[in-house]
């Protein structure tokens, strides 16, 4: 199977699934125009323009014969009549496309065209190359700085080969029977519905499966939304978490609570104190309180006889959140689990268990099934790794700072309930420094001072291979 990569950020576990993603909009490389368009319109244009002249610069701005080391450059091209088009071009990905071509070639591009300095420009344009002329192309929408729109692209024309498996997870996620569909879409085979999607005949066809998916999308979640008000009481859901005790509890906290956490946390005990199977998100933004909202009633849970465990995204937090735990609740245990444990034999049953997806395996190993799951900063965790963690009974909280969006349609919808944090316990107060590189002495012993002072630092860097 096809390695997805960087596409587990928009939520996809496996190839075909990017197939049920909606394109944004359709361009249609059918017939380009030869004459400039007025500039200015704010609408951009596929066009056939004859290169006549083409330069390109390094940083320093010395002229280049060949990509290599290319910063910045320009074309010029003339229309069907003559008149002249300047284009600028700004970075390797945006000058390459052009060094392909001769000097009277016809060059197919898309882009809009602007008035600067009298003159008709463009900035960056589009080049097509000759395998998207005479095509509707979709347009995919990415994830800004993590997953491009090209790269989704590429990964539903490469989906394409197992369109069989993706129109059974259609049905499985729109909970349809193939006649249902039928019938809801007027299409024979939920395929044709993909097909008319990711590869249409014409912009018109393209936005008509749109609409349709949007519609199927809808049903969908109406249907699921049913399935969970229908959900039936099972049995060892109900945890008999002492309410007077969770008061004792939030009593512990170094700061004072806020009106948001009180409520989260009263909505969750009252989940976890009924015969239904909690599954509930708990969102809230960076320092709103998230963790402390949910180590009550995971507490709470623990102290009423319940198996509990929380899952982190990495090492690192479940480490913190772990000295957090044992900190706040000094005579509950903590059992912490970050990797493989080897032929050492871990007792996830003598406490509070908190670790990263390592709990899974151990969990199995040991024939380990949990009351209450905690899964922190759920966009990170598969739907898979969730269900091996979750039996019938099982009460799911998810904790986030953005939820994934299958789950966002679900809340918005009334499928699913949320607790929503929107203050912060304690105020923030940021300062903000410009540093110079001849300060930077000064910065890494102030650094020095804040770690030995027990306090905590973290540097961002614009690149991941700085």
């Amino acid at each position: 199977m096809h390695d997805i990569g960087r596409l587990t950020r928009l939520g996809f576990t496996t190839l075909p699934e990017c197939l049920l993603t909606v394109p944004k909009e359709y361009r249609d490389f059918h017939e380009p125009i030869e004459v400039l368009p007025l500039p200015d319109i704010g609408q951009a244009s596929y066009m056939a323009l004859t290169l006549i002249e083409r330069a390109i610069f390094d940083r320093s701005g010395v002229a280049l014969q060949e990509v290599k080391g290319a910063f910045r450059g320009y074309v010029k091209v003339v229309d069907g009549r003559g008149q002249r088009l300047h284009i600028n071009l700004i970075g390797k990905p945006s000058i390459e496309p052009w060094m392909g071509y001769d000097f009277g070639a016809t060059v197919h591009t898309y882009g809009e065209v602007v008035t600067f300095e009298g003159r008709p420009t463009m900035s960056n344009p589009m080049v097509i190359p000759p395998a998207m002329i005479g095509r509707v192309m979709p347009v995919y929408q990415g994830k800004q700085n993590q997953v491009s729109a090209e790269v989704l692209g590429e990964a539903v024309t490469a989906a394409m080969a197992h369109i069989n498996e993706a129109t059974c997870l259609l049905l499985e996620q729109a909970l349809m029977h193939e006649d249902d569909f039928r019938k809801f879409t007027g299409l024979n085979d939920p395929a044709d519905l993909l097909r008319n999607l990711h590869s249409p005949l014409s912009v018109r066809e393209g936005e008509e499966a749109v609409r349709i998916a949007k519609a199927v999308c809808i049903q969908a979640l109406v249907n699921r939304v049913e399935a969970h008000r229908n959900r039936p009481a099972v049995k060892g859901a109900l945890l008999r978490i002492d309410r007077d005790q969770v008061a004792d509890l939030i009593k512990r906290a170094p700061f004072k609570p806020s009106a948001d956490q009180l409520q989260a946390i009263d909505e969750i005990v009252s989940d976890l104190r009924s015969p239904y199977p909690m599954q509930r998100i708990l969102s809230g933004d960076v320092s709103t309180g998230k963790s402390f909202t949910f180590m009550i009633p995971a507490a709470a849970s623990y102290l009423a006889g319940a198996r509990v465990a929380i899952i982190a995204p990495g090492q690192i937090l479940a480490q913190q959140l772990a000295a957090e735990l044992s900190s706040l609740f000094y005579e509950i245990p903590v059992v912490t689990v970050v990797g493989p444990a080897g032929k050492a034999k871990i007792d996830l049953s003598s406490g509070i268990v908190v670790g990263t997806t390592a709990v899974i395996s151990a969990a199995s190993k040991e024939g380990i099934v949990f009351d209450l799951v905690i899964a922190d900063e759920q966009q990170r965790f598969s739907v898979a790794q969730r269900k091996k963690l979750i039996a019938p009974h099982t009460n799911f909280l998810e904790s986030t700072a953005t939820a994934i969006p299958r789950t966002v349609a679900l809340v918005q919808l009334g499928g699913l309930p949320i607790s929503i944090l929107r203050s912060t316990p304690v105020p923030r107060d940021i300062v903000t420094r410009i540093i110079t590189h001849n300060a930077r002495q000064k910065l890494h012993d102030l650094v020095m001072q804040i770690i030995k002072q027990g306090g905590q630092a973290a540097f961002v860097y614009p690149r991941g291979e700085w």
